[in-house]
């Protein structure tokens, strides 16, 4: 006799079928990021912004910060510790 739908292992199976057609999306559109190159830029824009002359010693300087504080920003990869306020 076959099994239809309406038995328990199918139902189950469609469910979790359904689930991951729905979640794996939303999964990979999480891992879009930024290019080192837009990075880059955007670090050399707020850098400029702030009134420091590409090729300078200073600029060079503003640019280690940037990049400094772009990486303290994002935190580890399973995020801030309970009671930083992070939320």
């Amino acid at each position: 006799m076959a099994k239809g739908l309406h038995s328990p292992l199918r139902r189950k199976s469609a469910l979790v079928l359904m689930l991951l057609t729905m979640s794996v999306p939303s999964i990979l559109a999480g891992c879009e990021s930024e290019s080192p190159e837009q990075i880059r830029q955007a670090d050399q824009q707020r850098c400029t912004i702030r009134g420091f002359a590409p090729g300078t010693a200073q600029f060079v300087d503003c640019l280690e910060q940037e990049h400094y504080q772009v990486g303290q920003a994002a935190g580890p990869w399973w995020g801030a510790p309970f009671g930083s306020g992070d939320w």
